[in-house]
């Protein structure tokens, strides 16, 4: 059952708090500063991929190895580096519509 506060307001309210700061960051007095956010969840998408690379691929069993496919896990980490895309793009456009 979906309650209304934990699965739909929560999300919709971290992400529309990361695109104000992000819009903040962008219209500071150094725009360099919107390269933040974008730059951490990169990092740790990096870091996670590292994570089950290093840690969870050698642990598993053999069977569960044979079912592993590589092209999943280049899929989440293109799934996760989505936000810091998205991140990106904004501080693009808010950049651009600053300068004359």
């Amino acid at each position: 059952m979906i309650t209304l506060v934990k699965d739909v307001l929560i999300p919709v309210g971290a992400v529309a708090f990361l695109i104000w700061v992000q819009v903040l960051l962008s219209k500071g007095s150094n725009p360099k500063m919107g390269y933040i956010l974008p730059g951490i969840i990169s990092t740790m998408s990096i870091f996670w991929i590292l994570l089950v690379l290093t840690l969870v691929l050698p642990s598993m069993s053999a069977a569960d190895r044979a079912n592993f496919q590589y092209f999943d896990l280049v899929k989440l980490f293109f799934i996760t580096n989505f936000p810091s895309l998205m991140l990106l793009g904004i501080h693009t456009l808010v950049v651009k519509g600053r300068k004359p």
